[in-house]
């Protein structure tokens, strides 16, 4: 797999992305996206082979699961391995948080 570019990557589900914060506020639903850490190979004092691992945290204003779908179709047509996580809901902003890991 090449190196994920995550705005590259959301882009074809045509909703808001940005890293860390919503670029349109008020705009719901929207994806924010932020790094996780990598796991590196690494040995004789030299990393090898980087891999970036992401967090993708999809916003709704009610459960979605089309939309769910149309995001992890997009991840295995990509041959990404990621996993979702439980739903949370954010009381103060009235959205649910879906969370994806890869």
């Amino acid at each position: 797999m090449d190196k994920i570019n995550p705005v590259k990557l959301l882009k074809p589900l045509g909703k808001p992305v940005g890293y860390f914060v919503n670029p349109e506020p008020g705009e719901v639903p929207f994806i924010v996206y932020y790094g996780a850490g990598s796991n590196n190979f690494k040995a004789d004092d030299r990393v090898y082979s980087k891999e970036a691992h992401w967090n993708i945290e999809l916003y709704v204003r009610s459960k979605d699961i089309e939309l769910e779908e149309k995001l992890e179709n997009l991840l295995d047509d990509e041959e990404i391995v990621w996993e979702k996580g439980q739903d949370v809901y954010i009381d103060t902003e009235k959205v649910f948080l879906i969370p994806y890991y890869i």
